[in-house]
């Protein structure tokens, strides 16, 4: 049997790889972002069609996750990083954390609820959205522009190559 002991001080960088991240919950995104940040963050205010605060999602206490807030964190994004992925990518740039590398995303911020019809028809429609810190737009339809461009099926290379030239 071979074992094999890493530690943090092992770690050169971090990568999260979202190029096929079509999304999922503003809560998964939050508790990820939780790892990278400080507690008590204010990622996003979610508001409701008419306006109305419905939650505010912050950073929460994350066990040992201060061992992580040093190493240096680069995100993967393409076309199809969307929603919930693309608000985890806005609070790393945001605050400064990552080096995004790759496409511009997709452009999901709005909750969409679908109303069926009857038989043939089905209704998309935005029900909430989020506002940003600083009260920048948010990434509806525009999308997140990397801090690199490059190809998305290149962006691991390239960030591989800038992780062994710094070390």
């Amino acid at each position: 049997m071979l074992s094999c002991i890493l530690s943090v001080a092992d770690i050169w960088a971090i990568i999260i790889d979202l190029r096929e991240n079509g999304g999922g919950s503003a809560d998964q995104s939050a508790y990820l972002a939780a790892i990278f940040l400080e507690p008590e963050t204010l990622l996003w205010t979610y508001l409701s069609r008419n306006d109305e605060v419905k939650e505010e999602y912050r950073t929460q206490f994350v066990p040992d996750a201060d061992v992580f807030k040093d190493i240096p964190l680069y995100v993967l994004t393409s076309k199809k990083t969307f929603s919930a992925a693309e608000s985890f990518v806005w609070a790393m740039k945001l605050n400064k954390r990552a080096t995004v590398v790759g496409e511009q995303t997709g452009g999901g911020a709005h909750t969409i609820k679908d109303i069926h019809l009857g038989n043939l028809f089905t209704l998309r429609t935005s029900i909430g959205r989020p506002v940003i810190p600083l009260g920048e737009k948010n990434w509806e339809a525009s999308g997140l522009m990397p801090d690199i461009a490059v190809p998305s099926d290149r962006s691991l290379e390239e960030v591989l190559g800038m992780v062994n030239q710094a070390n």
